[in-house]
């Protein structure tokens, strides 16, 4: 479950970040040049982390609210969700 939940993380990350990777520096400025040595090595490591931030997410829920999580929609849930992915 927890595996499956970061993959869904890292997948939802890898939407933005190889698209901001196809639009060049122009719109994505990077200040480690090391990530560009391999094409998508930018993209697969921002990647990753969107989706540890995903599961930070996920636990900030089971930690705030009350059971059951996740077997339905719950505005709570995205609210944290959301909250925690924008800051």
């Amino acid at each position: 479950m927890i595996l499956k939940l970061f993959y869904y993380g890292f997948i939802l990350g890898c939407t933005w970040e190889f698209t901001f990777d196809i639009l060049g520096d122009d719109f994505c400025s990077i200040n480690f040049k090391g990530l560009l040595v391999f094409p998508g090595t930018r993209g697969l490591s921002h990647a990753l982390w969107d989706g540890s931030i995903f599961m930070i997410g996920y636990y900030l829920c089971i930690d705030l609210l009350k059971k059951p999580h996740f077997t339905q929609f719950s505005f709570k849930e995205l609210m944290i969700m959301f909250i925690w992915g924008n800051l």
